[in-house]
């Protein structure tokens, strides 16, 4: 859904031409009505766009692909994330159309760019392999660093893997380690395992070979297999020690 956007003072002072400085602080009542009729217009928009959605999604329903698709441009133009991020989707998976890379990533980069964190992430990703568009490691990272900073646990994996890798960046373990934490943090079995394998080699970190341990068990508690393998061979190294 598009995300009505509260309307500050400094925005409600171009609301109205009768709007100067001298004339607000004289008629709040000014910038109250601004306000008003910007939310009422708002939730005016919303409605429709709900309305699209909803023919969109019952024109999928009769296989009208044509219909959806016209609906969902509609909304898009009414400021809909929610209507780009699926037209992506139908153009990745081709569900009803011809599958279309470049589309996807045009209407996925336009979800991005209105603050979807998943689109933000998969056009990271489509920077990244040059799928549907010129690769671009400048904007892979761009991307990935909004999504990361919008709460993407995968995004923050990706990124320490590219400063570890030093993949269209400069290698820095530091960073690396700090984006594993982040993705760690939330849960990630990726970013656990690799956080992990930090301090079990000091990359990035000091050696911590208990808080390596710990966290490659949380990772193989998600049945990531890098962990359990790695685990296994930890516990095989140690018995040789004995």
């Amino acid at each position: 859904m598009r995300t009505v956007k509260k309307v500050t003072l400094c925005a409600a002072l171009f609301l109205t031409p009768l709007a100067s400085h001298a004339h607000i602080h004289a008629c709040p009542s000014v910038v109250k009505q601004a306000v008003e009729q910007t939310e009422q217009k708002d939730n005016e928009t919303d409605a429709k766009i709900n309305a699209l959605l909803d023919k969109a999604l019952a024109a999928f329903k009769k296989d009208n692909s044509a219909e959806a698709i016209k609906c969902l441009e509609e909304a898009g133009k009414l400021g809909s994330v929610e209507a780009f991020e699926f037209l992506g989707t139908v153009y990745w998976r081709g569900v009803g159309v011809e599958k279309d890379m470049k589309k996807c990533f045009e209407y996925n980069l336009r979800a991005a760019d209105l603050g979807s964190v998943g689109a933000q992430g998969l056009v990271a990703t489509l920077y990244k392999t040059g799928t549907g568009t010129t690769q671009d490691m400048k904007k892979c990272v761009e991307y990935y660093k909004l999504a990361e900073k919008s709460g993407n646990p995968e995004a923050a994996y990706q990124l320490g893997c590219l400063y570890y890798r030093g993949q269209g960046i400069k290698q820095d373990y530091d960073e690396a380690t700090r984006h594993f934490r982040i993705a760690s943090d939330q849960g990630h079995a990726g970013g656990q395992y690799e956080l992990g394998m930090m301090y079990s080699m000091g990359r990035g970190t000091e050696v911590d070979k208990a808080k390596s341990k710990e966290l490659l068990q949380k990772s193989a508690a998600q049945g990531y297999q890098m962990a359990i393998v790695s685990l296994r061979l930890q516990a095989q190294d140690e018995k040789r020690k004995k």
